[in-house]
């Protein structure tokens, strides 16, 4: 029945290639084209759509019943009166929310709204072992479905973003959408519990039912193919590259000061803003447009992709101008800096960002001194704003094929920054905690406890606040009060073991832990008392 449901969505484009291509027409080629297009992506979204419906609808009809469980295991009146309110919340946002997701998996999957955003630092203490196991339980599929789609987007050009159906991007749906309808951020771990339960270890279910449907698609996409290998080869004229809001943002506040009297790097930037606006240019013809705007599109793209990063300190983000303006610079004058994997400004911005984001674990001072530091080293490659104008009216654009072999490089050297700055974080972890711990006699329980419950919001406050952050003392002090604790005959006195535990029960919730992981952590912590 599964696959019966899937096929009929993929039958509705069928009638669209009962002709054959008109003889090499380039207008009626892009019209016909155009048309199989529209009827693939709709089709696909149809068939998206219901296939999510379907699989959503165990978890929309479990999560009251999980809800009450939820609240009976509630020890806090307080927390037991809140998830009694939750339940209302969902009685109300239910019916809505189905279609909500939809449309959030849909934005992401088909057209200008298919790019995943950026996850943030606290995402992956979010997204649990379930999330993980349906990763690598699917990726095979995952892959085998994104190759089926590849011949329709190469045929029919639609933008078709397969990660958007993988379980990282249902589950960024799922985030967003709960956050859109007011879910409290407090029950966010329950909900994900549930949603990987009964949604993402099913996930099978909807690429199989999704392969299916596509070869009817797929089907038509492949007679397209061998009729348009028939016919003359025409180049579709470029379409215009659009500059990021970012670097307009950096020209408009450069070109604010312009002074007609001499030609500097304002002047360069009022020129540069007249030809992203689609304005007049002196000395340039229509045809010479296509070559800056696609440089500055990509080298602002790259960088404002860059600087979007949550681990980048805020210090860089305030004076991204200073660093934008001698990378847009180059990247006009100097084919290179996208061809070149060892360019030196390309490559001084990659490492100089990762001292920066580095830094976040070395506190406020270092940021500052990162970002100043990138700043003046780009000065040794800064370029006359003259010579940018004039290798502006004479260069080429970069082959589509090597624009996108850059931009994939920068996004892998992103992934690694960003994965050297967590790791920086977990040795700065792991290291306060052993000094904290060396050479006491701590139990091993109160160790575990340390490692399993602590280490976590001791990594989410150094990336969240940073080392001179008074948060992130306050919860190394509590590990100094633990260890004290423990080392007293008996666990100290009552009122004071009483004091803290409250104090890093509270302090866990505070940061979003999921309630079973606190209890389990306090429970430990308690039997060791009563042993005492």
């Amino acid at each position: 029945m599964h696959r019966r449901r899937a096929a009929a969505r993929g039958r509705g484009m069928m009638p669209l290639l009962q002709r054959p291509l008109a003889d090499g027409h380039a207008s009626d080629q892009a019209f016909y084209r155009q048309r199989l297009g529209s009827a693939a992506a709709e089709s696909l979204r149809r068939t998206v759509r219901g296939e999510l419906a379907w699989l959503l609808a165990p978890f929309m009809h479990h999560l009251p019943q999980a809800l009450a469980e939820y609240e009976s295991r509630a020890a806090d009146p307080v927390r037991r009166e809140a998830i009694r309110e939750l339940r209302g919340l969902f009685g109300v946002i239910s019916e809505r929310w189905v279609d909500t997701f939809i449309y959030a998996v849909d934005a992401r999957l088909i057209g200008s709204g298919a790019g995943l955003d950026e996850a943030q630092p606290g995402d992956e203490l979010l997204s649990g072992r379930t999330e993980l196991q349906a990763e690598e339980k699917y990726a095979r599929l995952l892959c085998e479905l994104d190759d089926r789609l590849q011949l329709i987007r190469r045929t029919l050009y639609v933008p078709v973003n397969v990660r958007a159906l993988a379980p990282a991007g249902l589950s960024r749906a799922l985030q967003d959408t709960a956050q859109q309808l007011g879910w409290p951020a407090g029950h966010m771990k329950f909900l994900f519990a549930r949603f990987g339960e009964d949604v993402l270890l099913r996930l099978g279910e909807l690429y199989r039912g999704l392969m299916v449907a596509l070869r009817a698609i797929g089907s038509t996409a492949q007679q397209l193919d061998a009729q348009l290998s028939s016919l003359p080869a025409q180049a579709p004229p470029p379409r215009e590259p659009k500059v990021d809001e970012g670097t307009l943002s950096m020209l408009r506040h450069y070109a604010a000061a312009a002074d007609e009297r001499y030609y500097d790097d304002r002047s360069l930037a009022a020129d540069l803003l007249a030809l992203a606006e689609k304005q007049s240019m002196p000395d340039m013809a229509d045809e010479q447009r296509h070559a800056p705007l696609q440089r500055m599109s990509v080298a602002g793209q790259f960088f404002s992709e860059a600087v979007a990063d949550p681990l980048l300190p805020r210090e860089l983000r305030q004076r991204q101008d200073a660093v934008r303006l001698p990378l847009v610079k180059t990247a006009l004058a100097d084919a290179t800096l996208f061809t070149s994997p060892h360019h030196p400004v390309s490559s001084l911005v990659d490492e100089m960002m990762l001292k920066a984001a580095t830094a976040r674990v070395t506190g406020d001072e270092e940021e500052k001194r990162a970002a100043e530091r990138l700043e003046q080293l780009l000065v040794q490659f800064e370029l006359a704003p003259d010579f940018v104008r004039q290798a502006i009216l004479t260069q080429q654009p970069i082959d589509e094929a090597q624009v996108e072999k850059f931009l994939e490089a920068k996004r892998a050297r992103a992934q690694e920054r960003r994965q050297s700055v967590l790791h920086a974080v977990q040795r700065r972890v792991t290291e306060e905690l052993r000094l904290s711990t060396f050479g006491r006699e701590v139990p091993a329980a109160v160790q575990d406890f340390l490692h399993r419950c602590w280490g976590p919001l001791l990594m989410k406050g150094l990336l969240d606040h940073g080392p001179g952050d008074p948060r992130w003392r306050q919860d190394l002090d509590l590990v100094d009060q633990l260890v004290e604790q423990s080392e007293l005959q008996g666990f100290g006195e009552d009122e004071e073991w009483a004091a803290l535990m409250l104090r890093l029960t509270q302090r866990m919730a505070m940061s979003g832990m999921r309630d079973d992981r606190i209890e389990q952590g306090i429970a430990t912590l308690r039997m060791l008392r009563r042993a005492a």
